[in-house]
């Protein structure tokens, strides 16, 4: 136990496909305080990340969390008990299903305020508007809608914690604003080779001239059609990592300026958004020392603005991480600083270990119980720094394998090569 007087630790989840017909939701803890510590795994779960799956599959892991929030300390010895403070971090669909409430897409998905999707174009509000107590949600109103079914509520939450406490997470917010960005061009690409009349395939289509330029950035890219109702007209790309989108938030803006893919007014606007959403995901890892509350809440207003602002395909719409961005993101960096603590990333690097183990080192016989002890198995080798050395193999016949195996397997391909007659 790190020599502290309080452990603040986070519970992360996420669901992730292993296979063509099992998903697995993988949960992890970590301590924010101590360096290095890495994600603790502690449960792995043969599901999909819907309520009533996670309420049956994971009741004796809620009730030991829910037990841990509400006592506020954690005993680690007969005479020592240590302060703890817990937070739940993960992407928008496994915090909605965990909290009970609708997916994304229903009218008041948000998960800190009452907002209608019809008003998250009206970015001018003040940034305390959503902290009212008339708009704000609190895990007791939660329970309370929970049992008329309103606000955007289906089900009690599973694990009862304070709000301020669930923090969103940076990663996924960056993942999909840029999967919008990213669909806006090609959206715009392709409707300049429709009104054009040149062909996809074409080298001098434009969407082939954006599929350079993300190229370009040093990533693996591509794009392809898929059907939708017989017809073959939609388009498909590559999905980007983490990492990825990093490169190319920090080398598109420049690409597209020295291009020739739209004209020089559309590849200056398009490349600001960029540029702008770049220098505030920045700003949530390092905040500004002085108010970043009001500065960040700027940023992000002053972004959207510019984004609803461009009359092309695509920018009409704002989503329910846009709204995030602006009126909650900054308040959880006025409460805790810089959200990189937060981070699901190490999250995201389990689930590509939990996929290699059931694909390399599972017999699919109970495939939750074997992955997790494959993964404890490294975690302990890992903290105790033990090398696990490869077991040796001993002929223990070696006549057999000098002569015999020789012998046998030339007998059968004799008895292969002889004719039916």
């Amino acid at each position: 136990v790190h020599p502290c007087e309080k452990i603040r630790w986070t519970l992360g989840g996420d669901g992730t496909k292993v296979s063509r017909i099992s998903n697995f939701v993988i949960f992890c803890i970590s301590p924010i305080d101590i360096p290095d510590a890495g994600q603790k795994t502690v449960a792995v779960v043969k599901t999909s990340e819907k309520y009533e799956n996670l309420k049956n599959a994971c009741k004796p892991l809620f009730d030991e969390i829910n037990e841990l929030i509400k006592a506020g300390s954690i005993s680690v010895s007969q005479s020592r008990t240590v302060k703890s403070e817990c937070f739940l971090t993960g992407d928008m669909k496994f915090l909605l299903s965990v909290l009970g409430l609708k997916s994304a897409t229903a009218d008041q998905c948000c998960i800190y305020c009452l907002i209608n999707k019809s008003d998250r174009t009206k970015f001018e509000r003040s940034q305390n508007y959503y902290e009212s107590s008339k708009l704000k949600r609190t895990i007791e109103s939660i329970e309370k809608d929970s049992k008329k079914c309103v606000h955007g509520v289906l089900h009690p939450p599973l694990i009862f914690i304070d709000l301020d406490h669930v923090v969103p997470d940076l990663l996924h917010l960056t993942l999909r604003l840029t999967d919008v960005l990213e669909k806006n061009i090609f959206l715009q690409a392709k409707q300049t080779d429709v009104r054009s009349k040149i062909a996809r395939t074409a080298p001098t289509s434009v969407v082939n001239k954006a599929k350079e330029l993300f190229r370009k950035c040093g990533v693996s890219f591509d794009l392809w059609e898929t059907k939708e109702d017989g017809k073959v007209d939609n388009l498909t790309w590559t999905s980007l990592s983490g990492n990825e989108k990093k490169k190319v938030l920090s080398n598109l803006p420049n690409l597209l300026r020295t291009s020739d893919i739209f004209n020089a007014e559309d590849r200056d606007k398009i490349s600001s958004i960029w540029e702008s959403l770049s220098d505030l995901l920045k700003q949530f890892k390092e905040p500004p020392v002085v108010d970043p509350h009001t500065t960040l809440f700027d940023m992000a207003q002053k972004w959207i603005s510019t984004f609803l602002s461009y009359r092309q395909v695509g920018y009409q719409k704002c989503t329910p991480y846009m709204h995030s961005l602006q009126y909650h993101f900054p308040y959880f960096v006025k409460l805790y600083g810089s959200l990189s603590k937060f981070s699901c990333q190490g999250i995201e690097k389990n689930n590509d270990i939990i996929k290699k183990i059931h694909h390399r080192k599972s017999q699919r016989w109970d495939a939750c119980k074997e992955a997790l002890i494959v993964k404890k198995r490294i975690e302990i080798s890992k903290q105790e720094k033990v090398h696990r050395s490869t077991r040796p193999y001993l002929k223990r016949n070696k006549q057999y394998w000098e002569e015999e195996i020789r012998e046998t397997r030339g007998t059968k391909r004799a008895k292969l090569c002889e004719s039916n007659d």
